[in-house]
């Protein structure tokens, strides 16, 4: 062969035409989760301060009344895509869930807060709000 310079640019020219499209294939081929991990924990941290704020729910919350699914029902608005679970405990209690969820797909988010005083319960007992939320399986 007389001009083996002029192939071998051919070769190599192909060979990177061909690796930067295996790239580009790769990184567009990805699936981005719908839901981002800071994007949920920032979300359940907004419906905890909500649920700190709101007077009336802090007050059952305190007294012991059933507020799971006024809180429940909060996530929902926001996280319509994900299932929850709420739980109310008190501080020296483990705040957990009964059982793993069946149809829990991929990591399971939580967050919880103290929900203190309310100027309206006489003897009020801090309780604990955690937040359970994970992606239904399909």
């Amino acid at each position: 062969m007389v001009n083996k310079r002029g192939l071998f640019r051919i070769i190599e020219a192909v060979i990177s035409i061909l690796l930067i499209l295996a790239v580009i294939l790769v990184v567009a081929s990805r699936k981005s989760p719908p839901l981002e991990k800071e994007d949920i924990t920032r979300k359940l941290r907004q419906i905890l301060d909500e649920v700190a704020k709101d007077g009336e729910l802090r007050d059952k919350i305190v007294k012991g009344q059933s507020a799971e699914q006024d809180i429940e029902d909060r996530i929902k608005d926001r996280l319509p895509s994900l299932k929850n679970e709420v739980k109310i405990c008190k501080l020296d209690e483990a705040c957990k869930l009964d059982s793993y969820p069946e149809n829990a797909q991929g990591p399971i988010y939580s967050e919880e807060r103290i929900i203190g005083t309310s100027v309206n319960v006489q003897n009020p007992e801090p309780k604990l709000v955690k937040i359970f939320v994970w992606e239904k399986s399909q």
